[in-house]
């Protein structure tokens, strides 16, 4: 049995304090925590697995070759870009995947923009060591919801990292359909999100830009940076944290809250230092959420017009 633990870090990268993580383990993220990052995403069903193999350039490092199995999908839902299309070959790597988890780990409930999908039914997962190449195996017949990306000179697509790949019969499915679906109705128009009448619409939107900003692909080769993003968008979000509350309701995180964006707006670069807990003996300790909520109210009060909301990417220089 695997054994609990907390791990700070994951709790930061994932935008949740440790009150909302006790007791669980986070997994890596899937394919479709970042949508935006697929060039296709369809939901059809596997016609057949091709008798022949293909070689092809290895994900990330297209100097390596692998050898694909190739699955043709027939699409039944061109959801993004596949307009036009019928059907879809796309490659993987048959002996990529891992079994599951063993011990006990519960795995937070998947939120708007924010989708942690738990190993079920018909997710894949990569056994350790081997990045690189796509951790989602197909067979005949299966059907659900697939993430897609080309490979440079390759006549098939490739799923996008693990958790690709979600079928119909995963109890998610409903849930990480609608989500994506969410996803890209507010990557289209982020604005008209951002000033929505309901609070919980525009933080899902803040939620949603903000995990797309932080979480672009890895490029082999290229240079990692971040760069402002639209000026009128950053001020949007930023408004939004200034409204929510550091905690949810009764801790229900399943409801907005700033603790969970907070560290993705990167606020030490724009001069936040973080309260430090002072235990002081025979008095109680600090409430550490509380003094967030003081310290993060009173930052954004005095310099929400010089922080910018930057989008991580990776160029050539």
């Amino acid at each position: 049995m695997l054994k609990r633990c907390f791990l700070a870090v994951t709790a930061l990268a994932l935008g949740l304090t440790t009150n909302a993580f006790a007791l669980r383990i986070a997994l890596p993220p899937a394919a479709t925590n970042n949508p935006t990052s697929a060039e296709m995403i369809i939901v059809g069903k596997v016609l057949e697995i091709e008798k022949d193999t293909v070689e092809g350039p290895m994900d990330g490092n297209p100097d390596v070759k692998v050898t694909y199995k190739i699955a043709v999908i027939k699409i039944s839902d061109p959801i993004k870009g596949a307009k036009g299309l019928t059907q879809v070959r796309v490659g993987f790597v048959e002996n990529n995947v891992g079994g599951g988890n063993g011990g006990e780990i519960q795995i937070l409930p998947a939120q708007p923009g924010l989708i942690q999908v738990r190993p079920a039914i018909g997710i894949a997962r990569p056994l350790p060591g081997r990045g690189g190449a796509p951790s989602t195996t197909f067979a005949k017949d299966q059907e659900g919801l697939v993430l897609l990306k080309s490979l440079p000179k390759a006549e098939f697509y490739i799923p996008v990292g693990w958790g690709a790949f979600v079928m119909k019969k995963d109890p998610q499915y409903d849930t990480v359909l609608k989500n994506i679906t969410s996803t890209l109705e507010v990557m289209a128009d982020p604005a008209k999100f951002l000033k929505s009448k309901e609070l919980a619409e525009r933080a899902n939107a803040a939620k949603i830009l903000l995990n797309d900003y932080r979480n672009t692909p890895f490029e082999q080769g290229k240079v990692r940076k971040e760069v402002p993003v639209d000026k009128e968008i950053s001020a949007l979000i930023v408004n939004v944290l200034a409204e929510l509350p550091w905690t949810p309701e009764n801790n229900d995180y399943s409801k907005p809250c700033r603790s969970q964006l907070w560290y993705m707006i990167n606020p030490n670069k724009f001069g936040f230092v973080q309260p430090q807990i002072k235990v002081v003996p025979g008095q109680p300790r600090p409430n550490f959420n509380v003094m967030m909520e003081e310290a993060t109210t009173k930052f954004l009060k005095e310099n929400k017009e010089k922080i910018v909301v930057e989008k991580v990417v990776f160029t050539d220089k």
